[in-house]
């Protein structure tokens, strides 16, 4: 593909519309492909997991609301609902365990919102497998080359990138899918961007709205397309323009983002997949903790005087409380994610249940960990996301692990044996041996076979 260039005729806005409207299968590198792939087997696992929470309990109840005429499958539910409630209803249980895909630099959880615009649209329409391969691939680029330009400014100001880039990324996504002419692919980039929000405020209380974002991005991605489908116009210019999308939701904006070689390197190859069921903030300390105790047998718990988490600064703010009160609490907390994963040896889905944190034994550990801000690591962001872990024991030892990358970022990544082994641990919740085989063999053949995936996703 060539080089898309950025002229004042052929705005920035224009441009992306452009390449997701000129992006072809056949042209997509075999690594791409591949990649877009193992996207696919992470997020059926996170979300089949996460149909088994009682969150997901919360969901049904909401579903029941409704008589809808049974047209897709809402995952792990056994049930059918409309187009546009199952891609929100996907998109919320696929980012309830915190163990979705993301981009360090971008800040952006892509797959919770764009595959679960893509597979609703791709059930509901019979299409094939190259097509949601195509849509993934250009939803991913556009919401992670968004999300780049804006932060971190765009996380400071209070904004959730999942929320807002992923309203761009579904609504580019759906639009390949859908075949849109390059217009109307131009008009649902613009709806996309009157859709865009989401606020961080859930940090300071565990709430449960932050699993909302992902699926209100699917849904207003799928509304944007369909509304461009029906000759709604929007502005050309939504990123750009003067009173558009960067102007308003960043105070640093880098544009060479949106542009450095577009059609050359695709942003999906950078993303990683999590293996603990954490904030991504609290990996590297986790895999410190956990790096720590494996290496010494004789590390006691009751002999620990103070564990002290060195790390960067946006890891400290809004991660820090040691007591959480509820799962996404936990799930955000340096502290409680230290303290669990040094007590039980893992940091997955049952670790942040409230028998975990509400237990005595983990909160009092959880309340000899400091978090503090290290300059020196802060100014490594977003290259790295560094933390170092040391534990003071009360005789004065001190054992320390210093984490970089921690697993499953691009640089120190996920095998692919890892991700159908993450996959495997968390359907064996709902899906036999046999299903779980089945499905991981049509991802890994989905540009021939993906309509046979949506009987075991009931």
């Amino acid at each position: 593909m060539n080089l898309y260039i950025f002229n004042k005729k052929n705005g920035l806005s224009k441009l992306l519309a452009n390449f997701v409207y000129s992006l072809d299968y056949s042209i997509l590198p075999a690594e791409v492909v591949h990649q877009a792939k193992r996207c696919l087997l992470d997020y059926l696992g996170v979300v089949l997991r996460g149909s088994n929470t009682q969150t997901a309990d919360k969901i049904r109840d909401f579903l029941s609301k409704f008589n809808d005429k049974p047209e897709v499958t809402v995952f792990g539910y056994q049930r059918k609902t409309d187009l546009l409630k199952a891609a929100l209803v996907n998109g919320i249980t696929s980012h309830i365990l915190e163990l979705d895909d993301g981009h360090r630099s971008a800040s952006v959880h892509p797959g919770s919102a764009i595959i679960s615009a893509i597979l609703s649209l791709i059930e509901k329409e019979k299409l094939d497998g190259k097509k949601a391969i195509v849509g993934l691939v250009a939803g991913y680029e556009t919401a992670l080359r968004i999300g780049k330009a804006i932060q971190p400014s765009h996380r400071k100001l209070g904004f959730h990138a999942t929320a807002t880039c992923g309203t761009f990324g579904a609504a580019m996504a759906a639009s390949k899918i859908l075949n849109l002419s390059e217009q109307q692919t131009s008009y649902a980039l613009g709806i996309a961007g009157s859709s865009a929000s989401g606020l961080l405020q859930f940090l300071e209380d565990g709430t449960d709205v932050k699993q909302y974002h992902p699926g209100k991005a699917a849904l207003c991605g799928l509304l944007a397309s369909f509304l461009a489908q029906s000759g709604l116009t929007s502005p050309n210019n939504i990123l750009e323009g003067e009173r558009g999308f960067l102007q308003a939701f960043s105070e640093n904006i880098n544009l060479s983002m949106l542009t450095e070689a577009l059609g050359q390197n695709f942003a999906i190859m950078d993303i990683y997949f999590k293996p603990y069921a954490a904030c991504r903030h609290c990996h590297a300390p986790i895999e410190a903790i956990l790096n720590i105790s494996r290496g010494n047998n004789d590390l006691h718990i009751n002999n620990i005087e103070i564990i002290s988490v060195f790390t960067y600064k946006s890891a400290v703010d809004g991660h820090s409380d040691p007591c959480p009160q509820n799962v996404v609490g936990a799930k955000m907390s340096i502290p409680y994610s230290v303290a669990v994963a040094l007590k039980t040896g893992w940091a997955g889905p049952d670790q942040f249940e409230p028998s975990y944190f509400k237990d005595p034994e983990i909160l009092n550990l959880a309340k000899k960990v400091e978090t503090k801000e290290e300059a020196a690591f802060t100014q490594l962001v977003p290259d790295k996301r560094p933390a170092l872990v040391e534990i003071t024991m009360l005789d004065g030892r001190k054992f320390q692990d210093r984490v970089d990358l921690p697993k499953g970022e691009p640089e120190n990544p996920l095998s692919d044996e890892e991700i159908r082994n993450k996959f495997t641990e968390l359907a064996s919740s709902c899906r036999s041996k046999e299903e779980i085989k089945k499905i991981i063999d049509i991802v890994e053949n989905a540009e021939k076979q993906i309509e046979q995936l949506f009987p075991y996703l009931y």
